[in-house]
């Protein structure tokens, strides 16, 4: 698919901005780009980086000119992908290299582009080293720091770097790109209405992770997921033995803590909607694929519970992020929901 600004899935005011400033000339030499895994960062970049080398006329980038040609075919010269390429940060060596890049001047293009992925890893002195190009940056260099969280980075280098904050797709707004990006397939799913719900309501407006449950096996995968979650967490609101009977099995207690994290998220989000379920008829889902689904569930359970539930979740994935063991946490969860 040719990299555009439609390419990138919702975030409409970004994509006007931005282009906005490419027709004024007002680009700014550094942008930080911040959101969530999968929302699409690396996917504006892209569309920004090939604008901003573009040798068309009007509105750009316009795909035809050989600068589009060659970015589409990922051999652009004036523009570098930087990242950890396996190891846990980037380091400072790393970015004095592509310092001294930036003194050559551009090959083809009147810009050349930076795009550091994953900035949040980058090291102090990898940071302070960026902060000397940004203070007095070549005038044809174009910076895009990709991170989850633009306060990873030095203060001083979120000073030098307008900052773009990614927000996840509306349901129709993932369903649009979809659609449009993965063609029959997203069209196979979208057939059946109970899965094509479930996909979306999973996704939780990432269109990254929206891509992932196209895939069947691993969308049925996370609709059992859920069942299980589900059955666990009202068999504790329910005060019966089976919940304990359940954590304390051999499956559960050889469970890997990030499963475990993963159960009690599913929770604490399948608990949050059955409360809103309670107090309103339009919310936006995070678990069930219905708002009726949720109301079923929690019907059962009054809001009293609901809430010191969902408060004990939120308890035990912090005592796991604490090192809490796997079967301690779990057993912990179940005896105080048990009491409530």
């Amino acid at each position: 698919m040719s990299v555009g600004f439609d390419s990138v899935p919702g975030n409409d005011e970004l994509k006007h901005l931005l282009a906005r400033e490419l027709s004024d000339g007002t680009l700014s030499h550094a942008y930080i780009i911040e959101g969530e895994r999968g929302v699409g960062k690396r996917a504006l970049a892209d569309a920004v980086a090939k604008a901003a080398l573009c040798q068309g006329v009007g509105e750009r980038p316009c795909g035809e000119c050989a600068s589009c040609r060659h970015f589409e075919a990922k051999s652009h010269p004036d523009v570098t992908v930087v990242g950890r390429d396996g190891k846990a940060t980037i380091g400072v060596d790393v970015i004095r290299d592509m310092r001294a890049d930036t003194h050559i001047i551009p090959s083809e293009s009147e810009r050349k582009v930076y795009i550091i992925e994953d900035a949040d890893t980058m090291t102090a002195a990898a940071q302070n080293a960026l902060l000397l190009s940004l203070e007095e940056p070549p005038p044809y260099v174009l910076y895009l720091l990709l991170c989850t969280d633009s306060k990873s980075q030095l203060e001083t280098i979120r000073s030098r770097a307008a900052c773009l904050h990614m927000r996840p797709c509306t349901e129709s707004e993932l369903g649009e790109y979809l659609t449009r990006t993965y063609g029959s397939r997203a069209k196979r799913v979208r057939e059946n209405d109970a899965l094509w719900r479930e996909l979306l309501v999973g996704a939780g407006g990432n269109p990254g992770t929206a891509a992932e449950l196209l895939d069947e096996k691993a969308l049925l995968t996370y609709i059992e997921r859920k069942k299980s979650t589900l059955a666990l967490v009202t068999s504790m609101m329910s005060g019966g033995a089976d919940a304990v009977t359940t954590v304390t099995s051999s499956a559960m207690r050889k469970l890997k803590r990030d499963d475990a994290a993963q159960i009690l998220d599913d929770g604490e989000r399948a608990v949050r909607d059955m409360i809103m379920a309670k107090k309103t008829d339009g919310f936006d889902l995070c678990f069930f694929p219905t708002a009726d689904d949720a109301r079923n569930a929690g019907s059962a359970f009054t809001s009293r519970t609901l809430c010191m539930t969902a408060a004990e979740l939120r308890a035990s994935r912090d005592e796991l992020d604490a090192n809490m063991s796997v079967p301690t946490a779990l057993l912990s969860l179940a005896i105080r929901i048990k009491n409530i």
